[in-house]
């Protein structure tokens, strides 16, 4: 089962420049043993804030996944929230960490140079931690790092994000926006 909310006054799901997303969404996971049975949930922020008739976007994320499971079941490692990678943070290889609960923010400074490409200037933080109680602010692995994404006006079919983090630069390059 699954139920979720949320308000999105995003002008498009492909390439945003103005409006916001607030959602909340539960899952319970059950097997037909009931041995690997746990709930996730997930609560993200999106906000768009456009200056100058949105030549420059300030965009900022923020991301919350914890999972609740009974005693003696576990989470697939396959379903664990996982912090790294193009999607969810750029310094760091995909699904480079990996743990029960997760918090992600970022924020990008974005601007347009030309009609179809975007740049941005962008900044990742995050966590994974086993105990909820460990979801704070201290000890975030933080990137930071340029982009160009190539865009019309509902979609991005081309997006070129390098990162620097702890571990060293990275380089991502995907379709779609990061957020």
């Amino acid at each position: 089962p699954r139920a979720s909310t949320a308000i999105d006054w995003r002008e498009s799901a492909g390439y945003r420049r103005s409006g916001g997303l607030y959602s909340v969404a539960f899952n319970d996971f059950r097997d037909n043993g009931d041995r690997l049975g746990f709930g996730r949930l997930d609560a993200e922020i999106r906000q768009y804030v456009p200056l100058l008739k949105e030549h420059w976007v300030l965009a900022f994320r923020g991301l919350l996944q914890t999972t609740t499971s009974d005693d003696g079941q576990v989470v697939p490692y396959h379903l664990l929230p996982s912090l790294g990678g193009a999607r969810t943070h750029r310094g760091y290889t995909d699904f480079r960490f990996q743990d029960r609960h997760l918090l992600l923010v970022s924020g990008e400074y974005r601007w347009l140079p030309s009609r179809v490409l975007d740049m941005a200037i962008f900044v990742d933080a995050g966590k994974v931690a086993s105990e909820r109680r460990d979801l704070d602010l201290d000890h975030l692995k933080t990137a930071y790092g340029i982009g160009a994404r190539i865009h019309g006006p509902n979609v991005t079919p081309l997006r070129i994000d390098v990162a620097r983090g702890s571990e060293g630069i990275r380089l991502h390059i995907t379709g779609g926006l990061t957020f």
